[in-house]
């Protein structure tokens, strides 16, 4: 398992404009309404019931009374372009103009009771103009990405359980996300619950990973790529939390130096923000243990940030600064397999440039970011990153190595980034 990695430059440039709302009414009267939730990813966690005490036409769409429920329904879209140089760390065929990518959604929540409420999200997404075609995370013609049962046993949001195809996302979304970083994003099939006790929420997971095709309705679940995961996060009134998880994952196509086989990792991690009006801080830490291919697991990471928030006239300013380290495997002799696997995490996990997985880096990413009228967004950061083990390679997010270049050493490189959303 000897090599040496990629030691190429990469610059992406994306922009995205996103849509958050439906009906008659514009996005900008959502925005400039203080009472209306802000859009979440997902979705399925917006509150909207202060509307169907509303009489405002324009937002009808957000409560309607169909069979004696409450109905909310909602759009989403996303234009994004995108430029690599070299695009695929120069290897295959280069893209010198860019690409687009685009991405429409349309969600229904129907409340039949304080107890039950079900969810439902039907999604498209492509690629226009990249050069080889559109990659498997850029293109699902149609498909329903979300669609779930939900019991509320007390008739409030003090706990849930949730039954069917949805979107999970843990924390900071090291482990487990929704991967909003690509075209199309990550779903699975199956059950979570949450608990909440005071200032405690408990959460458990059980679910199978929904292997996404390109056709009309023909994506499904394979519990071959499975998860079941617990977790305890305490929240304190200044947004402050402490949080510890366990999950156990099974997947067939997770390589990171192993041989090709069924890999079964068990993580333990815990995670902690402390932040103010000015201040944010956090320290993630995990530690990875199981079998693949024969081989004993024995991996880990550690990753944080910490961040200023300012403003300067009418524009919110947030400096941070990201790091991260992830194992890799010291010595491919052995019995032991040592380079950590991030599971099913945000490729943005080293920086805003979704190409290399933590697997055996230590990285840097300072960001700047500037947010004025009606969240319009202008971002840039740069990821600058090492190997970690001089005998292991580096890795995609597939788990595949990234072939090597001749003269490479410890340094990876510079992967930078600017982006600009509404």
């Amino acid at each position: 398992m000897t090599g040496c990695t990629v030691a190429l430059p990469a610059f992406v440039i994306s922009g995205s404009i996103l849509l958050a709302t439906a009906g008659a009414s514009s996005a900008q009267t959502l925005q400039d309404d203080p009472d209306a939730p802000p859009p979440t990813v997902s979705r399925y966690d917006e509150d909207w019931s202060r509307y169907c005490e509303t009489t405002t036409q324009a937002l009808a769409f957000k409560c309607m009374d169909v069979a004696g429920g409450e109905l909310t329904l909602g759009l989403g879209a996303r234009l994004r372009y995108e430029i690599y140089d070299p695009t695929a760390f120069g290897r295959g065929p280069q893209d010198g103009d860019g690409y687009w990518l685009t991405r429409a959604a349309g969600h229904a929540a129907l409340t039949l009771s304080p107890r039950w409420r079900v969810f439902g999200q039907l999604f498209t997404a492509n690629a226009v103009g990249r050069a080889g075609g559109p990659r498997p995370a850029d293109r699902n013609e149609f498909d329903l990405v979300q669609g779930f049962l939900e019991w509320r046993p007390t008739g409030d949001d003090g706990a849930f359980v949730r039954f069917g195809r949805q979107e999970i996302a843990f924390g900071a979304g090291r482990l487990l996300a929704a991967s909003e970083g690509s075209n199309v994003r990550r779903q699975f099939d199956g059950v979570r619950v949450s608990v909440r006790r005071g200032d405690v929420t408990y959460q458990a997971v059980a679910s199978g990973l929904v292997q996404v095709r390109p056709g009309v309705l023909d994506d499904s679940a394979s519990f071959d790529r499975s998860l079941w995961g617990v977790g305890a996060v305490h929240a304190t009134p200044d947004g402050s939390t402490n949080a510890v998880y366990y999950i156990a994952a099974r997947r067939p196509d997770r390589i990171f130096g192993s041989p090709p086989s069924i890999q079964d990792r068990q993580t333990l991690g815990g995670r902690i923000v402390r932040q103010s009006a000015r201040w944010f801080g956090e320290l993630e830490v995990i530690g990875q243990g199981g079998e693949a291919g024969g081989l004993d697991v024995d991996a880990w990471a550690t990753a944080g940030e910490g961040a200023f928030l300012t403003r300067v006239g009418a524009v919110r300013l947030r400096a941070a600064l990201r790091f991260s380290a992830a194992s890799g495997d010291g010595d491919a002799t052995d019995r032991r397999l040592e380079g950590f696997d991030p599971l099913f995490p945000n490729p943005t996990y080293t920086g805003s440039v979704p190409l290399i997985s933590p697997t055996n880096t230590v990285s840097l990413n300072p960001r700047v970011t500037a947010t004025w009228a009606s969240n319009q967004r202008l971002s840039g950061d740069v990821a600058v990153i090492r190997r970690l083990e001089a005998s292991d390679r580096i890795y995609a997010f597939s788990g595949v190595a990234i072939p090597a270049a001749p003269d490479a050493g410890d340094d990876v490189g510079a992967l930078w980034s600017i982006g600009w959303s509404q």
